[in-house]
């Protein structure tokens, strides 16, 4: 049997900071973690955990999340609210993550994780990655593109960006990529 060394690339930044598109250009295999959240959002299990964590059921629109008003509700919590929803998803994406990390692994091509929380503690992934990029992007630039690819106001996009602060210390990262457009 022959054993390929694959390395695994984290890549992270602010919302609209141009992960995905960066990774896309890339010679590997893709895995983007925002499609296995949306993924689980509309999952029966799930909504019901969401619900026992909130008290409400506002967000359920015929059986489905409305993620705007799930949104709105979450970023308007306290903190350990947050951290408890984010635990939440966490837990239902995990197992497909590493599903995908190891399929990926088999293609014998280097694996790129996009997400932003690749640095939270809760996901387990900053230990995985064999190099690490953080890409960056003007701030004023980053939120017109997430507000548009969001169909989304620039203030809920603040508003959302509040409730999830994120800092990052680039001397953690091997490369720091800046995203001129």
């Amino acid at each position: 049997m022959v054993y390929l060394f694959v390395q695994i690339i984290g890549v992270t930044g602010l919302s609209g900071s141009g992960k995905t598109t960066w990774c896309a250009k890339q010679n590997g295999e893709h895995i983007e973690v925002d499609r296995f959240v949306y993924a689980v959002l509309d999952e029966a299990d799930f909504i019901d955990a969401v619900v026992k964590l909130l008290g409400t059921d506002i967000f359920v629109v015929k059986g489905k999340t409305d993620k705007r008003k799930l949104g709105e509700i979450v970023f308007a919590s306290d903190a350990d609210t947050i951290f408890q929803y984010n635990k939440l998803v966490w837990n239902f994406v995990e197992p497909r993550m590493h599903t995908a990390i190891a399929s990926a692994r088999k293609t014998g091509r280097d694996i790129f994780i996009d997400y932003l929380f690749l640095t939270h503690p809760l996901a387990g992934l900053w230990e995985l990655c064999t190099k690490k990029v953080l890409i960056t992007r003007d701030d004023n630039k980053r939120l017109m593109a997430v507000a548009k690819r969001d169909g989304a106001t620039v203030d809920y996009i603040r508003a959302r960006d509040t409730a999830f602060p994120f800092t990052f210390n680039e001397k953690e990262f091997d490369t720091v990529i800046r995203v001129d457009v």
